[in-house]
């Protein structure tokens, strides 16, 4: 068995662009998430705010809670993209993995 075949075989060279679609994904989802939850939140600030006005600042917190939501994405993202090796130079060999892209 050809040790060369079987690593080539583990480890192409579109396994690198699916661990970059995973950083892209976390980025992108969680500030969407988060930009839905200050929508939501904002409107149950303004409703809050006409019904009950003496309550408003107890509906704000759910609004920095979605602002950490994102910003926790951003950390995630950049953390996942760091740990994306890059490939040899001199040999042009992929060190990343179809399991490590995946996962």
């Amino acid at each position: 068995m050809d040790l060369e075949a079987t690593y080539g075989n583990l480890c192409p060279s579109w396994a690198l662009s699916v661990g970059y679609m995973g950083v892209a994904s976390a980025a992108i989802l969680s500030n969407w998430g988060s930009a839905w939850g200050t929508w939501k939140s904002g409107v149950s600030l303004i409703n809050t705010g006409i019904r009950h006005p003496s309550s408003v600042m107890k509906n704000v917190i759910p609004i920095v809670m979605a602002g950490v939501i994102g910003i926790y994405g951003l950390i995630i993202a950049v953390i996942l993209a760091e740990s994306i090796p890059k490939p040899n130079v001199d040999t042009r060999e992929n060190n990343y993995s179809i399991y490590t892209g995946m996962a």
